[in-house]
């Protein structure tokens, strides 16, 4: 079974490049309303979550709290891609993301994220 990535960001356009990058070798599932984000993570718990920060309704922010606060969720891996330079990068690292990605990203540069993020996630405490 492929590691499950949860992409959640309000435009189609990002979703569409987050699934072209790693649908390949992962199961990417796409959310466009960050609300309905947490209670989906909640009934399956995703192996990463890429997540935006600046959304309407919820922001990317306030969805990462609630993740790390969730049972089911705290230790799932949040990537967080956001526009808002270093002020956003405090911001998401307070709320709990493991790394931060500015908006346009570099999809090299995410793959690499995601990878090492899923790697050291999936790889037993008892390998060194």
């Amino acid at each position: 079974m492929k590691p499950r990535i949860l992409a959640i960001d309000d435009s189609a356009r990002y979703l569409r490049i987050l699934r072209g990058l790693f649908e390949d070798e992962f199961d990417v599932q796409s959310v466009r309303r960050p609300e309905l984000a947490v209670d989906l993570a909640q009934a399956s718990p995703p192996s990463l979550v890429i997540l935006d920060a600046v959304m309407p309704k919820v922001d990317g922010f306030e969805i990462c709290r609630r993740l790390k606060e969730a049972p089911g969720t705290r230790d799932v891996p949040i990537l967080m891609l956001t526009s808002q330079s270093d002020e956003g990068d405090v911001k998401a690292l307070d709320a709990g993301a493991c790394a931060t990605l500015s908006k346009p990203f570099d999809p090299d540069g995410l793959i690499d994220l995601v990878e090492r993020f899923l790697t050291s996630a999936l790889m037993p405490d008892s390998i060194s």
